[in-house]
């Protein structure tokens, strides 16, 4: 039987409740979690100055193709502000596609099956431990096969029902997760009060004159809220509601939103405008701008946050269609290189009937374009 299967690993923070929430991130956004391996600890691969990993393998079910499935990994790692950067480094989570059924695709930005798997124990021995006879399509072999093959020799540890039960006692039910804003603190990834310090002689000016002496304390503060869309599952905050039967097009229109760019960490803002045809619920309207501020509130481009929040809304609200328009300024565009003052970005996403009939995109454009005029 040909399976679809994710690999899981943690090393920084709550391992296990790591492993916990990414499952239930996961579940809420249409990926059906059928069979979960025991979980192994295990030696960190090319890196060994970090902690040992937590791995487990997880065999789904889920009508989202690999493409879309690859992103819904890569959502739920910055959902829980998986920090990238430092090659085989340190993470709270890691999220792969292992095997999407018999398929093999060979982009640049995926490879199904995964290209390591005869090579990794940690990744092999738990898919030996539940679905042995898995064939690996490139190989034509057993996982069971592949296994007793491989030469991968870093300890690994099978956790036992203690090691479990005392992982739950130590687990804080309320506690919060391993995000984006704990790991900036730590001396490993170098962003100390000294490193900051250093950061600022480097302008060269003083880190001790009185305008600056509290400045890291108001750079970590503000950090946290620019950032705060990490710590936050925008299913967390949105409300449905039976649509009574209503089918036409809802659009709430001019919402601001700030976030930040991934590649100069510098601000971009503007209004989203959203429009959709409800299916079975509606969504609370003010929910709208509470899921834009939460994918918003991370380090971005334009086009992933617009097709972020349409991803999202699409699964959740399960509408007959929808469209999404982002209009923004970026100061890296206009405060540094090309200096441009007056230059600004549209970028749109569009689903269902909104993409696969133009009479019903025109409508949502001319609606949105007639605000602005």
């Amino acid at each position: 039987m040909d399976h679809i299967v994710l690999s899981l690993g943690s090393n920084l923070g709550d391992r296990m409740t790591n492993l916990h929430t990414a499952h239930k991130k996961l579940s809420n956004r249409g990926v059906k979690i059928v069979h979960t391996s025991p979980t192994y600890e295990t030696e960190p691969y090319g890196n060994p100055n970090q902690d040992d990993f937590l791995n487990q393998v997880i065999v789904i079910e889920t009508h989202q193709s690999p493409e879309n499935l690859m992103q819904t990994c890569l959502d739920v790692e910055e959902d829980m502000g998986r920090i990238r950067g430092i090659p085989n480094g340190p993470r709270n989570i890691d999220v792969d596609l292992l095997f999407y059924k018999d398929q093999q695709l060979d982009y640049p930005y995926l490879q199904v099956p995964h290209p390591r798997i005869h090579e990794r124990n940690f990744i092999l021995q738990p898919l030996a431990d539940i679905i042995p006879n898995q064939i690996h399509p490139r190989f034509r072999k057993s996982i069971q096969s592949l296994k007793e093959e491989c030469g991968d020799r870093l300890s690994i540890k099978k956790w036992s029902v203690d090691d479990l039960e005392n992982a739950s006692k130590r687990s804080d039910p309320g506690e919060t997760l391993t995000t984006a804003t704990n790991v900036f603190e730590t001396k490993e990834l170098g962003f100390s009060e000294g490193v900051f310090k250093h950061w600022i002689k480097s302008f060269g000016d003083d880190p001790e004159r009185e305008g600056l002496q509290d400045t890291y304390r108001r750079f970590t503060e503000s950090r946290q809220e620019l950032f705060s869309g990490y710590q936050k599952d925008p299913m967390d905050v949105i409300t449905l509601f039976d649509s009574e039967g209503y089918d036409e097009m809802v659009i709430c229109r001019d919402i601001d939103f700030f976030s930040n760019c991934e590649h100069h960490i510098l601000p971009f803002y503007g209004r989203a405008h959203i429009g959709y045809i409800p299916g079975e619920k509606i969504i609370g309207l003010s929910k709208f701008s509470r899921v834009l501020e939460i994918y918003s509130r991370r380090l971005q481009n334009q086009e992933r946050l617009t097709t972020q929040v349409a991803d999202f809304l699409f699964s959740a609200l399960k509408p007959k269609g929808l469209g999404v328009i982002l209009e923004a300024e970026h100061l890296c565009i206009k405060s540094r290189g090309a200096d441009k003052q007056n230059a600004s970005v549209t970028t749109s996403s569009f689903k269902g009937l909104f993409k696969t009939h133009p009479e019903t995109r025109a409508e949502f454009l001319d609606l949105v374009a007639k605000k602005k005029a």
